[in-house]
């Protein structure tokens, strides 16, 4: 009863050390090296290794079979681990690994038996039947699994063992690696939704429930909104990150199961495939619970950021109010300064009108005598209020102009020329009236 082993060791292509020291102590145990060009025969009974091709394009894979022996697995087993130990490999070193167990008798039970003590694996049950390749159940994580097969054709294990069945497995370590992946994710975002959530029930208590003074109430509200932003930010690119992973996950998940289910060499029902990938399953359902409580999470930030600044712009309406009644005060206060300033000014231009009237008079008066006692009073007086309160006007909107107030030109310039005119007509009628003969006459001794 002969018996082989066919392993595959799966390194990432930037890491290929363990492999390479692997195929160096293969070659020195007389094993052939297979090259691109040169296809497998596993129907040969000597060992022999060679790398395969990963659909992916992310992994090297080492291919190695072992001499066939008589009826002796467990044997075979030992000796691939001597040539491990050899070559410094040690498991977490790598990817992934596969492990066939071929026979080419039939009497796989037998040699399973003796070799159980060498694998990793729980309670195996081989199906009856015509089956020809079973997937055994092992302990450690799916970047491994064990095959065994008992046909006694070898020839049509080529096509399956060089590019079905190790791809198929590249696949399920692809699988196990975004399992991790999604693990660490979803515990790590899991642990800040719970903190964000307690610091939402913290500041909706702390800041919007209990009383603050109100002079930081604002400041603290602003403090406030910048907090939830930034935590509502948080919430959803934790939301994307767990969004991309559920899709990644079902994506591949879904591409995995059809291969399974597609694999005629398996023969595996929907039921059990559904059985090996439950782990996985676990993970999407937890990943979409997640998401649904990142969602509900956001909401209640997306509320409370609502309800802050609802009480910012009651707070600002309320400053708003009373900086209005204060306007209204100032305006009070104002248009009141503003009626006592015109009571002073009216009062300032009257006695500013009286006393120019009294100098123009008495001027009048002593410069011009004769003019004086020729003119009538009635004349004289008329003439002294039309220039005193024209001199009165015309100083105001000068001082107006000087100031910027260009709107009073116009008014000054015509008051100006009446102004002018004034002083032109006094000064006529004043040096006729002394030119005239006969008017000395008339104006008395002192």
């Amino acid at each position: 009863m002969s018996a082989f082993i066919v392993r595959y060791y799966y390194c990432l292509k930037d890491d290929t050390d363990p492999i390479e020291a692997l195929a160096t102590i293969l070659t020195q145990h007389s094993y052939m090296a297979i090259t691109a060009e040169t296809s497998p025969d596993f129907s040969n009974p000597g060992g022999f290794f060679g790398n395969l091709t990963d659909f992916s394009g992310k992994m090297a894979i080492l291919a190695v079979k072992t001499p066939d022996t008589p009826g002796d697995w467990a044997g075979s087993l030992s000796h691939l681990q001597d040539l491990e130990t050899q070559s410094g490999m040690c498991y977490d070193d790598l990817m992934g690994r596969l492990t066939l167990l071929a026979t080419g008798d039939g009497n796989a039970p037998l040699l399973l038996e003796e070799a159980l003590p060498w694998l990793p694996c729980r309670e195996v049950e081989i199906p009856s039947g015509n089956a020809r390749l079973f997937r055994l159940p092992i302990s450690r994580k799916d970047t491994e699994a064990v095959y065994v097969y008992r046909s006694g054709e070898m020839g049509p294990l080529t096509p399956l063992l060089v590019r079905r069945l190790p791809n198929l497995h590249s696949r399920m370590i692809f699988l196990c690696e975004l399992h991790g992946m999604l693990r660490d994710r979803e515990n790590t975002i899991g642990l800040e939704k719970d903190t964000l959530g307690k610091d939402l029930i913290r500041i909706l208590h702390t800041q919007l429930v209990m009383s603050q003074p109100s002079v930081d109430v604002n400041q603290a509200l602003e403090g406030n909104i910048k907090e939830l932003a930034t935590a509502f930010a948080k919430l959803v690119a934790d939301e994307t990150l767990v969004s991309d992973g559920i899709r990644r996950l079902e994506t591949m998940l879904e591409g995995t199961e059809n291969r399974f289910l597609n694999e005629a060499a398996l023969q595996l029902e929907p039921e059990g495939i559904r059985d090996m990938m439950s782990a996985y399953r676990d993970r999407l359902e937890n990943l979409e619970e997640l998401r649904d409580d990142l969602n509900l999470v956001e909401k209640n930030y997306h509320e409370a950021i609502a309800v802050v600044q609802g009480r910012i712009q009651v707070m600002n309406s309320r400053t708003n109010l009373e900086t209005q009644d204060k306007i209204r005060e100032l305006l009070d206060v104002n248009l009141e300064m503003q009626k006592k300033s015109m009571v002073y000014q009216f009062a300032a231009g009257l006695i500013e009108f009286i006393v120019l009237a009294y100098y123009s008079l008495s001027l009048w008066t002593n410069v011009a005598p004769v003019a004086a006692a020729v003119i009538p009073g009635w004349a004289k007086l008329v003439f002294v209020f039309l220039f005193s309160g024209t001199t009165v006007v015309v100083t105001h909107f000068l001082s107006e102009y000087l100031q910027g107030e260009t709107h009073v030109r116009r008014n000054l310039i015509i008051l100006s020329l009446i102004l002018t005119v004034i002083l032109i007509t006094i000064f006529l009628g004043t040096w006729s009236a002394n030119l005239t003969p006969g008017m000395h006459a008339t104006v008395p001794t002192p």
